[in-house]
């Protein structure tokens, strides 16, 4: 992605997070200068890329045109980002870029302040390790909710449809996000870019490895918590968010996985996923009646707390077993809980 960059040192040996602290006034001084950029990123637009953002100070003087990270929109109203981005900050202190014009444009006069968007509350993980880059996630609640028309949100990976070991070694990882890029001796901010990698392995539950060498390109300062998206199903999905990787950009990174924190994005979000009323073997009592293979026959409910029908102690725990006796297997057994109430099948 061509980046060549500002760095936050880490504790982690060899590893620095990809973040960029341009605020607008920073000196070349206070740049680290690597010899080799990171290549072959293409031009974001369209599609899911218009719901990559890019994270901007906000300050009495004004919105920094420098940002110094990136994001996605989740949610109409909701940025899913890296925490190592937003600890420390208050909602108040960002902005969130959401167009389709480099940020350099601004200086050509082609850019609006109406493309920023303001914060209303801001989340980061509190599991969060700067030192192990543990749970490196955060999101960003807008105060204003993105027109459909502007970008559509594009949502985090659920846990459904997450990531496993069959995924190693041949997953298309598609990077995007903005961050600086070296152009001649001067360094000019935020063009929106994209890099598609590959998916080596699962580092840990929460964090996505990949290899990204020079010939293949990768993210990089400034695209810090920017998606890695990944496509399920024909739907294109946030599979994890930028978090850091070696100092040149040269060697690896590392992304944290959407998929782990499902929970804590829903939370956030407001959001209350469907109920899985797959043929998986378990009868799942939120379905509708009927609506689970696994709660046939039609009608039956699992977790109404009556073993009836056909329901069984494998397709339905929470009804037919008591205590590990098993309703339905001809004995009644009122030490474990069973009656004719919850288990008519045996104590009838």
């Amino acid at each position: 992605m061509r980046r060549n960059l500002m760095l936050v040192a880490l504790a982690l040996v060899g590893a620095v997070a990809f973040q960029a602290c341009g605020d607008g006034l920073t000196t070349e001084n206070n740049l680290v200068k690597h010899q080799n950029a990171i290549y072959n990123g293409s031009p974001a637009s369209g599609g899911e890329y218009d719901a990559v953002v890019s994270l901007h100070q906000n300050s009495r003087q004004g919105i920094s045109i420098s940002p110094f990270c990136s994001g996605t929109l989740i949610t109409p109203n909701v940025v899913l980002t890296a925490a190592h981005c937003l600890k420390g900050t208050r909602a108040s202190g960002l902005a969130i870029y959401l167009g389709q014009s480099s940020i350099r444009e601004y200086n050509a006069g082609t850019l609006s302040y109406s493309d920023f968007y303001m914060v209303s509350a801001i989340a980061v993980h509190p599991g969060y390790s700067s030192t192990t880059m543990a749970n490196d996630i955060a999101l960003a609640r807008l105060t204003s909710a993105v027109p459909a028309n502007v970008a559509s949100p594009v949502p985090a990976l659920p846990q459904s449809l997450g990531f496993t070991a069959a995924d190693e070694g041949h997953l298309a990882l598609d990077f995007a996000g903005f961050g600086t890029v070296e152009s001649g001796s001067q360094y000019a901010f935020g063009d929106k870019l994209h890099v598609v990698g590959t998916l080596d392995h699962l580092l840990s539950t929460d964090r996505l490895y990949y290899y990204q060498p020079l010939s293949e390109g990768g993210p990089c300062s400034g695209d810090s918590g920017g998606p890695a998206f990944v496509s399920r199903n024909g739907t294109v999905y946030v599979g994890g968010m930028t978090s850091y990787g070696d100092a040149a950009c040269l060697d690896y990174g590392v992304s944290s996985r959407a998929d782990t924190f499902e929970s804590y994005i829903n939370a956030f979000t407001g959001n209350t996923p469907a109920p899985d009323c797959s043929a998986n073997g378990v009868c799942n009592a939120a379905c509708a009646p009927g609506a689970d293979p696994d709660c046939e026959p039609t009608g039956e409910v699992c977790g109404n707390g009556v073993c009836t029908g056909g329901e069984t102690c494998a397709a339905c725990a929470a009804d037919c077993v008591r205590k590990g006796a098993c309703c339905g297997d001809g004995v009644c057994n009122t030490k474990k809980g069973e009656n004719a109430t919850r288990c008519p099948a045996d104590c009838q």
